[in-house]
């Protein structure tokens, strides 16, 4: 749910989801923590912050890859970083007659 709506409001959908996905999962290891506090045994509650991390890093990287990063109506397409496959060359006249490359 969150990664359309990252590549809708940001022209850097990937940074920014990649600063959400690390917040997010901080703030759901803190169950984790609270239940190693309670007295849990610290190899259970282990296994359970190292599934918590694993299912974040293949979500993450499940979406940044495969979902497609559409562009926004009317406007160029968002790739999250300059430079990269969303960005084109367009043929500017310049004042000699010939062409020159610009982005």
């Amino acid at each position: 749910m969150a990664w359309p709506v990252v590549t809708r409001i940001s022209s850097a959908p990937r940074w920014l989801f990649f600063r959400l996905a690390i917040l997010v999962t901080l703030v759901l290891l803190l169950p984790d923590l609270y239940i190693l506090h309670t007295g849990e045994p610290a190899d259970g509650v282990a296994v359970l912050m190292v599934m918590h991390l694993a299912i974040a890093l293949v979500t993450y990287n499940l979406l940044v890859h495969l979902a497609p990063v559409r562009p926004a109506a009317g406007g160029p397409p968002a790739g999250g970083s300059a430079g990269g496959r969303g960005a084109q060359l367009a043929r500017v006249p310049s004042s000699r007659g010939q062409h020159r490359h610009a982005r």
